[in-house]
């Protein structure tokens, strides 16, 4: 896990990296994004749930209507549930869509490509997504968890008043909207620590000391936004004001007092936006608390206020910072450290135009002379230098002595807070800006990365690294020479790295080439090792490349991967061309010191002096060579003055020297060319040497001068001497001795002039002060006989004399002046330097050629046989006052080492020259039996003849071009980069390929799938919303006409007169009837136009059903008989027309000759009812054709699912057994290895290794040694012997097929669980319908049955179904028996589907009594009193008592017209009793008022509660197919990352071959 999150933190530092490297926003856009963010802020105090807290409500709409366009969910109220979901899958999708872009780009970094336009996109959708965009996607994801309790007692969404909320599909998009609330947060709070310029960079408006506080806005927005969303309103409303006003509070601390913007009008405006909100939530909880009781119209002056306040923080004056008491009081934190050099920066950017900052910095300054404790202090170094060089203005620079002090300031700050990483991070900035030291910014970052930094930290520090680190490789490219102390130490410990990461990669191969020597190798773990290696090698590379942008001229460095390349990668052309630059670089090291690490091993004697002025020209290091050349020991020269190494002329004079070099060179600069300078040596005598000087810089800011002296080869023999500028003798080398027989201590015991060794010649130095000098004789006979030379004690020395003939010189004079800034001695000459060269003479005598070859002899020292040897060898030149053993000659240790060498090898041959093996014979155990060894490998040798072995190389490649091709082949072979140019361009097996395209083909299916799932779910899920009212609304058109016809009937008997009993118990019977009439047609028409427009789609096999309804097969029959077809629509047009018609008819004219009453009856009785029962089946269907489609759609798609799934996971299987065989031939490669070159690569990485280990890299073995030894893998591959036996080990491919199995079986599982579970909820949704058609339908068949029976009893012959009412009406009213139990029936059977409150329901109104709910709810028809008296109080047995009740009474009705009918059918006397009858009265009144209340009382609360149940139901087979499609939204992703796998996988293939 560890490794996951640092992999992955990693690869989202680089993807900022590169989103950062070229991010400029511009000013105006900065602006706009800044006032939409304030825009969003205000929304929230006049959003729709608390606008009406300011209690003025004009104002407040206005206000909301303008803020409204700065967001989405006001857009979106009162729109369908479709329209939300699919804005916010749009919102959700870019979010995701977004993620997936940065991993891509991250796959493309692994890849080393650059993709230009995803970072373009990406830098605008986040800045977006920081800004404008946040709060309307929040508002979005909010908006589906934000929901209320309606007038009907439903849980709803707020935004989308007719969607339930928590219910089917709306369970599902709140869960999205949960996981996007969550995931858009924590994305946009990471993004605000990250995406932002942490260096105060000019004119950059994202420039930020930190991200943290502007990340606060998202927090703040989100809680704000999730208080009105989510808390109910006004009940709490004082929680919501509390939640806003604390995050305002805070939210303006974050902005206005931390002040994370470096631009100082971004920081102004964000304060005006952060102040404006407070005082908006401020004035908000005012409103809510104090309006109308000590305030009014409070939202007014929020508006007032708002300039005020903007013009307060504008004129606002920038925060300063005590100079006095920074200058006294310690700091107590790295906070207060920063914004005191902040300030003081600030002040000096701005001082040349601000006379107030110049004055402050002036002041500051004279107080820091005075309180600054340092010996240090950059003050009290600069007054020094100040007045030794008064003309320099450099140390009287005021700025640069405040930036200097600045930096003095930051560097014992960390001193004194080393763990704090913010003010580390400021002192690099500092030191990248206004010191322009990037190693040393480096430096400090590295320690910052060492201190615990937090997640946004080290982003700023892998950032700022990265940036240093490409400017120091540019610089290295251009060939700036710099030595920088902190660059070595950085660079020593990036080799240290590197050195442990070359080791483990040794150690590796080593593994790998043990296992490979096995008898029985097993390429499991030999392709473990391999990618180990791979991914080894890379880490390897990733070092080297980091290194070279530190040093690219490290021979070292270049020498160890030298080997490194040869001895254990085998790639002989890298090796040696590392080898070679290595080389170069060793030659051209003489030239230059690098560091001061560098002087003890560096060859040429080397001297470092400290500068500072208290230890001007002290000696602070020296190597070896200097301690030989000048006979002092290390611990003489320490910590004295230079002056000892130099003559008297110059040492006088060079502690000045020194003062003004260092006011004329810059920090780190070389200076170029050589000079001849004269050391004086611990015996005195001068040694002439060429002088070469740099600077060194160290952490602490310290100035070193180095100094290398070079010695020139002596071809001729010469001499120097040192005059003052009067001729005297000050200072001579050691070869004056031989050249001149003059002696130091002849000098120093008193002053000798010059005329003296050379008569006149100091009068004469002009003539030798020419280039070409002059020459003289010498002759120290003459000069011993001479007044000169009189004082001379020759005498003591009669060798000098007897060595020395005549000898003529060449002599070259040089006046000695300094460069001295003092005007009296600019000019002046302090001496001469005279250098005597002698002339080649062709004649000498015998004893001095004697002695000359005499002295040509010398001891040499040989190491190998630990002898001295006299030699003869070459000593002019040679400074005889070396402390050194000049006698003694070092052999070189290579060359020694190689003679070795070649010794032990020729024992070595003439060792192997006896066969010691011979009569012997190895045996080996071999298909039970004992076999030579020998007559095996013939054996095998004949055997490989016959065997074809076919390989990667033979697919690959073509034979002949390989037999035409050998000689390139082998320096392939020999080259890495060519090997793999070879393996890049080779073409990706055809197999691997078409697997790739079958399984994009088959994602792509799936993603479709996955789509058309989506839109013929939701289109079904709303056709199926649609067709369960129609129905409902055919039954009510049927029973709502039926109904009409009982108000005509009525209407009828009453103006036959056959009413009159009743009449006159009921006087607004007629008017009611009427109002009644009235009311129900208009009913008719509008659920006709509903029908009408309704679409209905039929499966085939109920076309004869659809063709009936649709058909012309209503056959209506006017008054006069005439009889024409209609087609249903039709025919309820033509009975809504004559129902219209008679509505407004007069009462007298409701008889049987009235055309339309007997047109509204008859057809009534006859074609409408029997084909109403047509129009229910067409219908009732239609929702079983949604259904059955519904059905075939799940079946479907879970069908297309799994296949697809399944053809996946097994092309996923067949993919990785053939990577897997692939895998296997490429490592069995490996095995055609001979032992010998097997072993002889295994040595070879062990002496690497070894060396590697003791640290000696010089007895590494090179690669021109081994040409022997060298491997020629096509040789091998022509070659070969039979392949060895092998093992596999390696559980991956058998873990991975397994793993895959047991997905396959859990989705396959799953989707059958998927399978089993729609097909039962769709059989619940079967076993509900039958029940909501019979409790929508019974109304209408009651009402039926009394109608009927009514006009039966008046006239037995009238028609109905096209029949006699005698043969009808008998079998209706028994079905009405049949129809009440199927409702009971259907209860019992739905109760288990139903709602407990349904069920509640219809206990209440069928077994308890009724009455009070009907009451309660009709109370205009129907009081308590009268239905408790109904028929002796039968309903309060409960409604089933009261219908069993009505059908009793239409039995006895029955029964008694057709026992009792008269003979004369004419005589209504009968008739009239029965329909005045208390049986009739009951049975209209059940019929009329209880029946009807009822029913539309229990089916209005039934259809809404059966299509609730219905719809959820449905909505739970969309939930499962929702989680399904959830689950192929994984698939693919998954699938999406096995595409990925695969397509590494095929660069893994091809790196193995």
């Amino acid at each position: 896990m560890f490794k996951l999150y640092t992999d992955t933190k990693l690869n989202l530092f680089r993807v900022v990296y590169l989103l950062l490297k070229h991010d400029e926003l511009p000013i105006i856009f900065q602006l706009v994004l800044s006032l939409i963010q304030y825009a969003q802020l205000t929304y929230v105090p006049f959003s729709t749930k608390l606008k009406s807290i300011w209690s003025y409500d004009t104002i407040a709409d206005q206000i909301y209507s303008i803020l409204n366009y700065t967001v989405i969910t006001p857009h979106l109220l009162n729109q369908s549930f479709s329209l939300y979901v699919s804005i916010f899958w749009i919102c959700f999708g870019s979010i995701i869509f977004s993620i997936m872009i940065i991993i891509v780009v991250t796959f493309t970094l692994n890849q080393k490509s650059m993709m230009t336009l995803p970072l373009y996109f990406l830098r605008i959708i986040l800045r977006l997504f920081l800004t404008a965009l946040y709060g309307p996607y929040m508002g979005v994801f909010f908006g589906l968890l934000s929901c209320q309790w309606n007038a009907q007692g439903k849980y709803v969404m707020l935004l989308v008043p007719t969607q339930e909320c928590w219910d089917g599909s709306h369970s599902i998009q709140a869960g999205f909207a949960i996981f996007a609330i969550v995931l858009f947060q924590f994305f946009s709070s990471l993004l605000a620590i990250l995406y932002f310029e942490a260096k105060n960079v000019p004119g950059d408006t994202n420039a930020q000391r930190s991200g943290r506080p502007y990340s606060y806005y998202h927090v703040y927005l989100t809680f704000a936004i999730m208080s009105y969303h989510l808390l109910e309103t006004p009940r709490f409303n004082a929680l919501i004001l509390l939640i806003l006003l604390i995050g305002s509070f805070t939210f303006f601390y974050k902005i206005h007092i931390e002040k994370p913007f470096y631009s100082q009008w971004v920081q102004k405006l964000w304060s005006i936006i952060s102040a404006l909100n407070l005082w908006g939530i401020i004035m908000l909880t005012f409103a809510g608390m104090l309006e109308g009781i000590f305030f009014s119209k409070t939202i007014i002056g929020w508006l007032i206020g708002i300039p005020l306040i903007a013009a307060i923080i504008i004129r606002e004056p920038e925060e300063e910072v005590d100079l006095l008491a920074a200058n006294i009081n310690r700091a107590e934190s790295g906070d207060y450290l920063i914004k005191l050099c902040e300030y003081m920066l600030k002040l000096i950017d701005i001082s040349a135009n601000n006379q107030n900052a110049s004055l402050m910095l002036d002041g500051y300054i004279e107080i820091h002379k005075q309180t600054c404790p340092r010996q240090d202090c950059v003050l009290k170094v600069k007054k020094q230098l100040s007045e030794k060089f008064k003309n320099n203005p450099a140390y009287r620079n005021r700025d640069q002595t405040l930036i200097e002090i600045i930096n003095q300031i930051y560097f014992y700050g960390i001193k004194s807070f080393p763990q704090d990483v913010y003010l580390r991070l400021n002192y690099s900035f500092f030191l990248i800006d206004r010191m322009k030291q990037k190693q040393q910014a480096l430096t400090e970052l590295q320690q910052a990365e060492q201190s615990g930094p937090s997640f946004d930290h080290e982003f700023i520090i892998y950032r700022y690294k990265r940036i240093i680190e490409d400017d120091l490789q540019e610089q290295q490219q251009e060939n700036i020479l710099q030595v920088d102390i902190v660059t070595e130490i950085a660079f020593q410990n990036q080799s240290k790295i590197l050195l442990n990461k070359i080791e483990r990669t040794a150690l590796l191969h080593i593994d790998f080439w043990t296992q490979l020597q096995e008898d029985i190798p097993d390429i499991g773990k030999l392709n473990a090792l391999g990618f180990k290696i791979m991914n080894s090698i890379q880490q390897v590379e990733d070092q080297w490349l980091r290194l070279k942008r530190l040093n690219q001229k490290s021979w070292k460095m270049m020498r160890l991967m030298g080997k490194y390349y040869n001895f254990v990668l085998n790639d002989d052309d890298q090796g040696i061309k590392l080898l070679q630059m290595a080389r170069n670089a060793t030659q051209n090291r003489n030239k230059t010191v690098d560091t001061l690490e560098d002087i003890n091993n560096e060859q040429l004697p080397t001297i470092v002096l400290q500068t500072e002025m208290e230890k001007l020209g002290l000696i602070y290091n020296v190597n070896k060579a200097t301690c030989s050349m000048v006979g002092y020991t290390k611990t003489d020269l320490i910590n004295r003055k230079i002056n000892i190494l130099q003559p008297e002329i110059y040492s006088k004079h060079h502690d000045q020297l020194l003062e003004q070099f260092l006011e004329r060179q810059s920090e780190n600069a070389v200076v170029k060319g050589e000079r001849l300078i004269f050391i004086k040596s611990k015996s005195s005598y001068i040694l002439a040497c060429s002088l070469t000087i740099r600077l060194l810089q160290t952490v602490n800011q310290g100035i070193y001068l180095c100094a290398s002296f070079r010695q020139e080869l002596q071809y001729k023999q010469q001499c120097y001497m040192i005059l003052s500028n009067q001729g005297t003798i000050e200072n001579i080398s050691s070869m004056c001795i031989k050249m001149l027989g003059l002696e130091l201590r002849i000098i120093q015991m008193r002053s000798v002039h010059i005329n003296e060794l050379f008569p006149e010649l100091f009068d004469r130095r002009e003539e030798y002060q020419s280039k070409q000098g002059g020459q003289v004789q010498y002759n120290p006979q003459v000069t011993k006989s001479s007044k000169a030379t009189s004082a001379y004690e020759l005498e003591d020395h009669p060798q000098l004399i007897q060595d020395f003939i005549p000898t003529y010189f060449n002599i070259y004079l040089q006046e000695i002046t300094l460069p001295l800034n003092d005007e009296n001695l600019k000019d002046k000459i302090f001496g001469y330097v005279m250098k005597i060269e002698k002339q080649n003479q062709d004649k000498s005598g015998l004893d001095i050629q004697k002695r000359k070859v005499l002295n040509n002899f010398a001891f040499k020292y040989n190491v190998h046989s630990k002898i001295y040897i006299m030699e003869q060898t070459n000593l002019d030149g040679q400074d005889l006052t070396m402390k050194v053993d000049q006698s003694v000659v070092w052999e070189d240790a290579t060359k020694i080492t190689q003679q070795i060498d070649n010794q032990i090898s020729q024992i070595q041959a003439k060792d192997n020259s006896f066969n010691f093996g011979e009569g012997i014979k190895t045996m080996r155990l071999w298909q039970e039996r004992i076999m030579d060894i020998e007559e095996q490998k013939s054996e095998e040798d004949e055997e490989q003849n016959e065997e074809q072995i076919q390989s990667v190389f033979d697919k690959n490649n073509n034979h002949d071009d390989l037999e035409d091709n050998d000689n390139e082949n082998k320096n392939m072979f020999r080259n890495k980069q060519s090997l793999e140019q070879l393996l890049s361009q080779s073409r990706i097996p055809i197999v691997i390929t078409n697997y790739k395209y079958i399984i994009n083909i088959i994602i792509l299916i799936l993603i479709v799938i996955a789509y058309v799932e989506y839109f013929l779910g939701t289109q079904n899920d709303q056709n199926l919303q649609d067709s369960l009212p129609l129905l409902t609304l055919s039954n009510q058109r049927l029973s709502s006409v039926l109904l009409v016809q009982s108000m005509v009937q009525d209407l009828k008997f009453i103006n036959l007169g056959y009413y009159d009993t009743f009449i006159q118990n009921n006087p607004n019977y007629v008017a009611n009837n009427k109002a009644i009439l009235t009311e129900q047609v208009t009913k008719i028409g509008e659920l006709q136009n509903t029908l009408t427009l309704s679409v209905v789609n039929l499966d085939s096999k109920y076309s004869k059903t659809k063709q009936e309804f649709e058909g012309q097969n209503v056959q209506m029959q006017s008054q006069n008989g005439v009889k024409k077809n209609y087609t249903f629509n039709d025919a309820m047009q033509q009975i809504i027309a004559k129902a219209l018609s008679l509505s407004n008819t007069a009462l007298a004219n409701f008889n049987d000759e009235n055309a339309d009453l007997y047109f509204l009856q008859y057809n009534l009785y006859n074609s409408i009812v029997q084909s109403a029962w047509n129009a229910q089946s067409y219908y009732f269907y239609g929702i079983y054709t949604q259904t059955d489609q519904f059905t075939v759609f799940i079946n479907g798609f879970i069908s297309g699912s799994t296949i697809t799934i399944f053809l996946i996971i097994t092309s996923i299987s067949l993919f990785f057994l053939h990577v897997q065989a692939i895998n296997q031939q490429v490592l069995t490669l490996f095995l055609d290895l001979d032992n010998k070159n097997i072993k002889a690569i295994y040595q070879k990485c062990e002496n690497f290794i070894t060396n590697l280990q003791v640290g000696d890299d010089e007895d590494i073995q090179s690669d021109n040694d081994e040409k022997d030894d060298e491997i020629d893998v096509e040789q091998i591959v022509k070659s070969r012997k039979k392949r060895r036996r092998f093992k596999n080990s390696s559980m991956t491919y058998r873990n991975f097929l397994f793993g895959l199995f047991i997905i396959a079986c859990i989705l396959e599982g799953y989707f059958v669980f998927i399978y089993i579970s729609t097909q039962s909820l769709i059989n619940e949704v079967y076993e509900l319908l039958p029940i909501t058609n019979l409790t929508s339908f019974v109304e209408a068949y009651y009402r039926l049955g009394d109608n009927s029976l009514r006009d039966y009893i008046l006239d037995p012959s009238f028609t109905i179904f096209n029949a006699n009412s005698s043969s009808v009406v008998g079998v209706l009213i028994g079905q009405l028996y049949s129809l009440d139990a199927s409702v009971h029936q259907e209860q019992t059977r739905a109760s288990g589907y139903l709602t407990q409150s349904y069920n509640d329901l219809f206990t209440e109104v069928f077994i308890n009594n009724p009455c009070p709910v009907l009451a309660s709810n009709y109370p205009n028809q129907i009081s308590l009193d009268t239905c408790q008296s109904y028929a002796n109080g039968v309903l309060q047995q409960g409604l089933s008592i009261g219908m069993t009740k009505f059908f009793e009474n239409l039995r006895l009705l029955q029964t008694s017209i057709e026992n009792n009918r008269p003979t004369n059918t004419k005589n209504k006397t009968y008739p009239i009793v029965l329909l005045n009858s208390d049986y009739s009265i009951q049975a209209r009144q059940m019929q009329l008022l209880y029946i009807r209340c009822n029913n539309i009382f229990k089916f209005h609360r039934f259809i809404s509660i059966s299509s609730y149940i219905i719809i959820k139901q449905y909505r739970s087979v969309v939930y499962q197919l929702e989680n399904n499609q959830i689950s192929t939204i994984y698939i693919q992703q998954c699938i999406y990352n096995y595409d990925l796998l695969f397509y590494m996988d095929t660069f893994d293939i091809q790196s193995d071959q």
